[in-house]
């Protein structure tokens, strides 16, 4: 993890700990918002085609993958009928990460790119189109809307995308722990996003991995309890 950029398995083990920290310690989290899998947007992409034609022919779409992360769980975080906030990662496949955090009362998706720049703005958005498109219908087959009834105007609309621009920015090859950060600072309380710059980021990997040595430890010592681990 030190020293390179995050491959996918690095990813999704700070994320689970992400969601095992608002377990352990919930009053320092926003408990309104919870953060995904890196491979539920791999979802949305890959079923992207199928999709469109399904629901062009008047059929209907599903994805088991995809509703059960929806569903919450500690390996999925908090069930979206009970929250405002899902931060998704976002790969480009050996290329880039960055970040889309879906706003479920606003009906929007808001993607914050430590690396923005104006030419690769619509590649960007591209790669999160299919999850604008196919994430109403995935919310609608896990009763989210009839849960949330405040929401249900939008049971059909599309979720509108906004590209950012106010967030602090890269200048080296550390966009998958700035997204990892930018998740982190985001969902906890007392953490300010001004402080996730580049001068940190090789302090913030070496206590990522400190934090996730003493995780183990507290678990093989029982400290930590989880059956779904």
């Amino acid at each position: 993890m030190v020293g390179k950029k995050l491959v996918v398995s690095e990813v999704e083990v700070l994320l689970y700990y992400i969601r095992q920290k608002q377990v352990y310690v919930p009053d320092s989290f926003d408990m309104r918002a919870t953060c995904s899998s890196c491979h539920l947007n791999t979802f949305f992409c890959a079923q992207y085609k199928e999709f469109k034609n399904l629901i062009s022919a008047g059929e209907k779409w599903e994805d088991s993958r995809v509703l059960q992360f929806l569903q919450g769980g500690l390996r999925h975080g908090i069930r979206c009928h009970d929250v405002d906030t899902i931060y998704m990662p976002i790969n480009q496949p050996n290329l880039h990460w960055y970040l889309a955090v879906v706003n479920l009362k606003d009906w929007s998706i808001h993607i914050i790119d430590s690396l923005f720049t104006a030419r690769k703005k619509q590649e960007r958005i591209d790669l999160v189109q299919p999850m604008a498109e196919m994430l109403p219908h995935a919310l609608q087959d896990v009763g989210f809307f009839e849960s949330r009834p405040e929401l249900v105007e939008y049971k059909q609309r599309t979720f509108r995308i906004v590209y950012e621009k106010k967030y602090p920015q890269q200048d080296g090859s550390d966009c998958g722990m700035f997204m990892i950060k930018f998740i982190e600072f985001l969902m906890t309380k007392d953490l300010q996003i001004r402080d996730c710059v580049q001068a940190k980021m090789d302090r913030f990997r070496y206590n990522s991995c400190v934090q996730l040595f003493t995780h183990g430890c507290r678990k093989r010592a029982k400290i930590y309890q989880s059956d779904d681990e």
